[in-house]
């Protein structure tokens, strides 16, 4: 991964599974973004799709 993060297999996968998603809504992996999922990465996909649900509905 180009961000410089220390992830598993699986998680690089559910990134490069949302990342185009989030970039069509200007969403971008800034150095935050990065460190939240890096330090925080439980249930990864499931916060993801929370949060896209939750920035659609805005």
């Amino acid at each position: 991964m180009s961000w410089g993060m220390k992830l598993s297999w699986a998680e690089e996968e559910i990134i490069r599974k949302y990342q185009p998603i989030l970039k069509k809504y200007g969403i971008y992996f800034d150095e935050e973004i990065c460190s939240l999922i890096e330090y925080c990465p439980q249930d990864l996909e499931c916060r993801i799709q929370a949060f896209v649900g939750w920035f659609l509905s805005l």
